[in-house]
């Protein structure tokens, strides 16, 4: 077929059928002639990479012994493209090589003390990074379409480290089994205590795909479990959970405690799943589930495994089908576990504002607000307000809501967006005229509605009329720089 290729080790000859059929000396082509760009080792430390394009390669940091550890290490705004590849055309069933950022010895406070901001890695073969420390910080990064292969372990982004800091990040589009995972150390820092604490916050998941069937956009193990706090993060358009605490086959002396999943907003997936117990699940909204539920909570009735998340609370969430608990997910055999409680089970359209637009706030007439139901409170109902968006953070605004050309928005919408990086305010422009909107600068143009200081977020444009195109614009301003940012529309239907 066309692509497809084929590598002759006996003649050293690559075969190619080009795209269009005819000879390869008729394109450009390009080949990995390296595993490693670069390589950190041997007590290097006090490093930053910054704004690197990487294309068939990638780097490597590692220590070559405990003695020899690298520390102190920045990737700062690299862009990974096909960074790590299987040798299977050789006949080797080896895992690829990955970007690897690792810390050898015992995991005690900030070891290692990495830092990955705003890099992104696409279209690798098998998983992408491997990575160990401790108290690190992986911070608005991006992976898609990566791993279609499934010849990786399971995992986009492989973490044996402990207490990871995951914030900000996109994951979309990717094939393995799990979005991220939280590290869990070795068992030398499991003896410890120290594989507990992660915090994965205000991340954006979706279209994890199916060629590993068991799986989740974020999946936490059970040495990981105690202190995590998963929290403020989108989920959407998988088959498999969204969240899980998991475990294997485990009894009451095995299984996790204390993981806290609060203020997530979860939708077209197998929604959440929780197994072991003394967890706290607060405050999440879940609908669409592609499941009987939106909630599972395991539990068993046998002898030394009774009393499954009979400590487990349960309240403030917003569960469009409710729980369901039993001995297997989307087994509903026995009455919900724990404290289940103040939670709301029902229609959330009659409740909140626009979910089919990412509106997920509660109506001003809402049971929501006085009862503290849901992911977003009274801070982010009203004009000048803040709405928590999840994901990374660009230069210009983006991710605006109503989305970029709608056409259902409710006659009623605000205008909200994903602040620009290191904003201190932004200027909103907005109007029925395209180009007026464009060409608007400043507080003086026609089109200006108002400015913003950040962190807000929610400027009201008044009342809309149906079948009408409108135009709106958000330039971030950083210091006396203006990031001007794009033209969206939506038109509005009562």
């Amino acid at each position: 077929m066309p692509t497809e290729w084929f590598y002759d080790q006996t003649s050293s000859y690559l075969y190619l059928w080009t795209s269009s059929g005819d000879p390869p000396e008729n394109h450009k082509i390009t080949s990995k002639v390296s595993t490693y760009a670069i390589s950190v080792t041997n007590t290097s430390s006090w490093l930053v990479f910054s704004g690197l394009n990487f294309f068939g390669t990638t780097v490597y940091m590692k220590g070559l012994s405990g003695k020899k550890d690298v520390h102190n290490i920045v990737l700062d705004s690299l862009a990974f493209t096909y960074p790590s590849y299987s040798k299977r055309m050789l006949k080797s069933v080896a895992l690829p090589n990955t970007t690897t950022l690792y810390y050898l010895g015992l995991l005690t406070e900030r070891a290692g003390n990495f830092t990955i901001f705003n890099c992104s890695w696409c279209y690798a073969d098998g998983q992408t990074v491997t990575y160990r420390g401790a108290d690190g910080h992986i911070e608005n990064n991006l992976w898609h379409h990566n791993d279609f292969t499934c010849v990786g372990n399971g995992r986009l982004f492989h973490s044996e480290g402990v207490r990871d800091n995951f914030v900000r990040n996109v994951i979309h589009s990717n094939g393995p089994s799990i979005g991220f995972e939280p590290g869990i150390g070795n068992s030398n820092d499991r003896v410890l205590g120290l594989s507990t604490g992660s915090t994965v916050k205000l991340n954006l998941l979706y279209d994890l795909k199916y060629l590993q069937n068991d799986g989740s956009l974020i999946q936490t193990e059970i040495p990981a479990q105690s202190g995590v706090f998963i929290e403020y993060n989108w989920g959407h358009d998988t088959l498999k959970y969204s969240l899980r605490f998991d475990c294997g086959v485990c009894t009451e002396k095995t299984w996790g405690h204390n993981g806290t999943m609060r203020y997530n907003v979860i939708w077209n997936t197998r929604g959440l799943s929780v197994k072991g117990n003394n967890h706290s699940v607060l405050n999440n909204l879940v609908f669409n589930s592609s499941i009987a539920s939106d909630l599972f909570l395991q539990t068993f009735t046998e002898v030394g495994k009774k009393g499954e998340n009979n400590l487990t609370v349960s309240t403030g969430n917003i569960l469009e089908q409710g729980p369901c608990s039993g001995s297997f997910p989307g087994t509903c055999e026995y009455p919900i576990p724990g404290d289940f409680k103040d939670n709301y089970v029902g229609n959330i359209y009659s409740n909140l504002r626009d979910p089919d637009n990412l509106d997920f706030r509660p109506k001003t007439t809402s049971e929501f607000l006085s009862k503290g139901i849901g992911p977003y409170g009274k801070e982010s109902v009203d004009h000048g307000g803040t709405y928590w968006i999840p994901g990374r953070l660009l230069p210009q605004a983006s991710s605006p809501i109503p989305p970029n050309a709608t056409v259902t928005a409710k006659c009623d919408a605000d205008l909200m967006w994903l602040t620009g990086y290191g904003a201190e305010k932004h200027n909103v422009y907005f109007g029925t005229n395209q180009t007026s909107v464009m060409a608007a600068i400043g507080p003086t143009s026609d089109a200006f509605l108002v400015q913003l200081p950040s962190p807000s977020n929610i400027a009201s444009p008044g009342p809309l009329k149906s079948q009408t195109m409108y135009f709106w614009r958000v330039d971030a301003l950083v210091g006396e720089n203006t990031v001007a940012g794009n033209a969206w529309s939506f038109q509005c239907e009562e």
